[in-house]
This record gives C-alpha cells, structure tokens and sequence, in this order.
C-alpha cells in the first residue's frame, strides 16, 4: 500500500533535480512532489518496505542541514453531500456510497428544532483513496435525484491549542458585536 511521507528542514538552496537525486539514490525509485524554495516535500513511496526504511532514517544530512520525515496525515477530513431529499433515508446513501469503500461514519445534518435533515450529509472514509473516487464523479445520481459531492475540511478554529497568546485552549471567543436576540 502506498503511503505518502511529508519531509521538511529542506535547504532552500536546493534544486529539485538534486532533491529528487538525492531521494532516488538513498531510498530508490518513488513519486516525488518537492516545492522549490520553501523548504519541505512530499513522498508516495510504493511499498511498505521503502515506506519503513525511510521513516526509521534519522539524521539523513543534505548540504550539511539534517531533514525531517514524518508520516504525512491529509487534511481532508470526509466529504460533504447536499441536495439530499427529506424522504431519502440514510440506509440509501449507505449503499450507494459504500461501492467506494469502507465509511468510517455518515453524520446526516438536522434541523435543530424538528429534527428533520436539511438535506445534507458527511460521509468518512478510512481509506484516504476512497475520497478520490468519490470527488472525480462530483456529482452522485440516486432515483432521478442528483446529489452534489464536494470536499469536507476541519474547521481552521480548531487549530489553535493554547499555544498562542491569544487563545486560552479553547476555540470559543465571545464577540459581543455578534450577539443578536432572535425573536421566535
């Protein structure tokens, strides 16, 4: 299976031709995407065995600075799909979606007070491949209905862990210039 590997602490000075030699003559053949100029590249190796020879090198020198490799996690977490009508039940989306892999969770979004859907979904899959597949179609058509498929990320919010001034660990921030009554 291939895994991908995010590398960093990359001179600047670097050449993505002496980058990519320098890959291929340590580790052997492998996809690489390396931006030049900022510092950090990224590795799809094709088999488990290159996958562990490289995570387990420590202090890899090139042009006398050592490089970092770390298992690289995608950022994308699930997909969304709108347009979903209200009689349309969950066990439906389940089977259609499942021909693209193992879903990991569907979370079906609710109206709060009525508890009915609004005609929206986020699926989860364990296999970061799943995703491809689902979002090259970008629409999904199910009983003459067509559901559009997009990509689902985390909220950037949820970064923040306490570490900056700013933030005491928690994501809520009072904004009184926000607070409205509403009026039901």
């Amino acid at each position: 299976m291939a895994k991908q590997i995010f590398v960093s602490q990359i001179d600047f000075n670097i050449t993505t031709d002496e980058f990519t030699k320098f890959i291929k003559d340590t580790f052997g053949e492998m996809e690489i995407k390396y931006f030049e100029h900022k510092g950090y590249a990224f590795l799809k190796t094709p088999s488990d065995e290159i996958y562990n020879k490289v995570m387990s090198s420590t202090d890899l020198k090139l042009n006398e600075r050592i490089i970092r490799f770390k298992e690289y996690k995608y950022h994308l977490h699930g997909i969304h799909i709108s347009g979903i009508p209200k009689t349309m039940k969950i066990d439906i989306i389940t089977s259609v979606f499942s021909k693209f892999g193992n879903i990991e969770s569907i979370i079906m979004d609710r109206d709060y007070i009525t508890g009915e859907h609004r005609g929206s979904c986020k699926i989860e899959y364990t296999e970061h491949d799943n995703y491809k597949k689902v979002l090259e179609m970008k629409e999904v058509k199910i009983d003459d209905v067509v559901l559009s498929v997009t990509k689902r990320y985390i909220n950037d919010q949820r970064k923040f862990n306490g570490n900056s001034k700013f933030n005491s660990g928690s994501s809520y921030r009072p904004r009184p210039h926000l607070n409205i009554q509403r009026k039901w």
